[in-house]
């Protein structure tokens, strides 16, 4: 491995095929971090893992841990340039890696090939931007051969290094005989345990297993070790058999007790969750009147408003600050002067999409092998793979859910598709029963979410892809389902149809919330049926009927605002505040008084972003950031807008929210045209078509064909930019092949 040796004090990356544990001399002379990619199986496990190694090992500044958990994967578009790319997890994780650079260093992943395909991409964007991570990889691949993400990954470094920078380990000696019957039967039995865990098993995770202490099970291990078993020791608590022995010690165990020692795996990495209590409240506080059937049919065109007069939205409530949570801590909320109001705080440090705040709370495990001290983080995806060895398709598709919920707040969409299409598949094999039924239900839920909300470059993540689960949920839905199951439903359903932007598709989303609320309040869940008022104020607002909007959201917060303060509470409040923020981007407030109600609606906004700070939602507090940039931009603060925006893109980024980064980026080309940068607000709104293109959204590209003629229009002697035939060029392919719309009456794509 002189080779090798070599490179690294060359500061060079390399690949070492064959070999899943790359060998280094003991006195290499340079700082090794090492990790192993085969456990833990999860999404970002072994960049977490490494976010988590260089802080131990530097010891200086927050953990790193808790700021990337929830991201590491990033879009790498042009308009977020590197200054936002560097807010990413990524981007942190890189910046971290490269504090190793004050010396001889370098990074060392063991069969890199076994890593989640979340990884591989994110190591992949590493590589193919040259001198971005300034220590050099060591990559080792157990195959000598890689294929699919893992072959990308080896091409991108040969790219970037040349194929010099491939080395092949030399063959491993035949494995010497050995039989299992020559060791004490304790030991047999912690490797037949072990074989279960997986060829590679962690130190802790065996040790709660078997109930035993670490250094028991290591002594054992030492034993099999010395009676000639090959054991390879990574050296930081995980350990691997080669897979011929693996199988020959998972064979010998009685098929019973292999299922108890897959099931009790799967309880270690992923204790099991407890739904939360029902919640509702009489139906009596609801007023019925809304739901009578608008003039000129079930759901014709809407009442017009007569004038630009619209009633004065109400005021927000003042949040509570949040309760303290353990390790993750919310920004403190700083009050804005009066006129420019606070620029937005760096994003919220948590997890949290829309899939994964609806996730169940974890309970303390009541079975009785349950550890008294946890070793092993919470890995559903880990968790479903031994359940389903286990031959509990039920759980293993519970579990698979809550992967898929992991992987999306981890910005790993793709991935969390996987793993929803395989909870369906396995729960469309259950016998025909009624917890079977709404298993699939909720599959087919999770993957419209994700379709909806989600991004991947080479799978289908669109609206017309997000229809068809969604309606299946629909017509799949009973009256033994969960009313919050029908109110997610329509909201989904509701939320294609807005996106989609033509009047026809307003009306249907319309119809949808309408009918599921008459159906909830009728079967007495009033609180599920409430829910729905915001939703039907957006889609006014979208039609261009601010007036029936704001009776909604003041029926929405008298309802909220008179419960006590829970996570449905501060969510609806907070959503009531945002929309009613919107509301002067939709209607011209009385002349003289404009100022006055972008002031209030910025009030509002502010709110509804401590609301959701509180909720430690980033998919909703990125939103809220847009809707304020857009209304310090109707208020002439240019600067001020930039900064909302920019905050908007970094989060919406990590999140890949591309709904949101479309939306957003359409703005920062309006503030950027308003600060007189028109290449640079062409170079972002093209960039914008082609995120509405590829979500399927027709009335965002409607808003963006406004956009680019308002810039057109002014541009003067920079007509022949390269830039306006680009964006000119993805709009015409892009209404090709959507389809042109009539915008409705409103300035904003709220």
């Amino acid at each position: 491995m002189e080779a090798l040796q070599h490179r690294i004090f060359q500061g060079k990356s390399t690949a070492v095929l064959g070999a899943s544990f790359v060998p280094l001399p003991a006195k290499l002379g340079a700082t090794v971090v090492r990790i192993s990619c085969d456990v833990p199986r999860e999404t970002f496990g072994p960049l977490l893992a490494l976010a988590q190694r260089i802080h131990f090992l530097m010891g200086e500044g927050e953990p790193l841990i808790e700021q990337a958990r929830h991201q590491v994967f990033e879009l790498g578009r042009r308009v977020l340039g590197e200054t936002l790319s560097a807010k990413g997890a990524l981007g942190q994780i890189v910046h971290e890696a490269n504090r190793l650079a004050k010396g001889p260093a370098c990074i060392v992943l063991d069969s890199v090939d076994s890593a989640d395909d979340a990884t591989l991409d994110a190591l992949r964007q590493v590589l193919e931007r040259p001198g971005w991570l300034k220590v050099p990889l060591v990559l080792g691949f157990k195959s000598a051969e890689p294929s699919g993400l893992a072959l990308e990954l080896q091409h991108a470094l040969t790219k970037t290094e040349g194929e010099e920078s491939v080395l092949h380990a030399p063959p491993p000696p035949p494995p010497a005989s050995f039989s299992p019957s020559l060791l004490p039967p304790e030991t047999r039995f912690i490797l037949r345990a072990a074989s279960v865990v997986g060829p590679a098993f962690e130190l802790p995770l065996l040790s709660e297993l078997l109930g035993q202490p670490p250094m028991e099970v290591l002594k054992h291990l030492q034993i099999a070790r010395d009676s000639g078993l090959p054991i390879e020791d990574r050296g930081d608590g995980t350990f691997a058999l080669d897979a011929g022995h693996a199988h020959i010690f998972r064979a010998g165990l009685l098929p019973s007790l292999r299922a108890v020692l897959h099931r009790r795996a799967a309880e270690l990495l992923s204790p099991i969750p407890e739904d939360p209590p029902a919640e509702d409240f009489p139906p009596e506080l609801f007023d019925t009147a809304r739901f009578a059937p608008l003039e000129g049919g079930a759901h014709g065109p809407p009442a017009r408003p007569s004038g630009p007069e619209v009633a004065p939205p109400p005021e927000p409530k003042k949040p509570t600050p949040p309760a303290p949570e353990p390790k993750v801590a919310a920004p403190p909320v700083v009050e804005p002067k009066s006129d420019e109001r606070a620029p937005a705080p760096e994003p919220v440090h948590a997890p949290t999409t829309p899939a994964a705040a609806s996730a169940p709370p974890a309970r303390p495990n009541p079975r009785p092998f349950e550890p008294r001290h946890r070793t092993t983080a919470d890995n559903p995806a880990r968790a479903s793979e031994h359940l389903f060895e286990s031959g509990d398709f039920a759980m293993a598709a519970e579990r698979a859910l809550l992967a898929a919920n992991k992987a999306a707040s981890l910005g790993a969409h793709a991935q969390a598709e996987a793993f929803a299409r395989r909870a369906l598949e396995a729960a469309i094999g259950l016998p025909d029963s009624e917890a079977g039924r709404r298993l699939r239900t909720r599959a087919l839920i999770q993957l419209g979410r994700l379709r909806l909300e989600g991004y991947a470059p080479t799978s289908t993540f669109d609206l017309t892809s997000a229809l068809q689960p969604l309606e299946s949920a629909k017509r799949a839905l009973t009256k033994e389902d969960s009313p919050d199951d029908f109110a997610t439903v329509a909201q989904l359903l509701a939320a294609v149809h807005c996106e989609r932007g033509d009047l026809e598709s307003l009306e249907k989303a319309l119809a949808e919330l309408s009918e599921t609320s008459r159906t909830l309040l009728d079967d007495g869940h009033a609180l599920q049926a409430a829910r729905l008022l915001n939703d039907q104020a957006a889609v006014y607002m979208k039609m261009g009927d601010p007036v029936r909007a704001v009776a909604l959201l003041s029926q929405s917060r008298k309802v909220f605002d008179d419960r006590p303060e829970d996570t449905v509470t501060i969510r609806e409040i907070a959503e009531t505040d945002h929309l009613t923020s919107k509301i002067p981007l939709h209607v011209a407030a009385k002349p003289g008084h404009e100022d006055d109600a972008l002031s209030r609606a910025l009030d509002h906004a502010l709110a509804a972003k401590q609301g959701y700070e509180k909720l430690r939602d980033l998919f909703m507090h990125g939103r809220v950031l847009e809707t304020m940039g857009r209304l310090q931009l109707r208020r002439g603060k240019v600067e001020q807008a930039l900064l909302h925006f920019q905050a908007a893109l970094g989060e919406q980024q990590r999140l890949m929210d591309l709904v949101g980064l479309a939306r957003t980026t359409a703005g920062l080309s309006d503030a950027l045209i308003a600060a007189e940068r028109p290449e640079e607000a062409l170079a972002v709104l093209s960039d914008s078509v082609a995120l509405n293109h590829q979500k399927g959204s027709t009335v965002g590209i409607a808003f963006n064909r406004r956009a680019f003629e308002a810039i057109a229009s002014g541009l003067g002697t920079h007509r022949s930019l390269p830039v306006v035939e680009e964006v000119r060029s993805r709009l015409e392919v892009a209404e090709a092949e959507l389809g042109a719309v009539h915008l409705p009456g409103s300035s904003d794509r709220a």
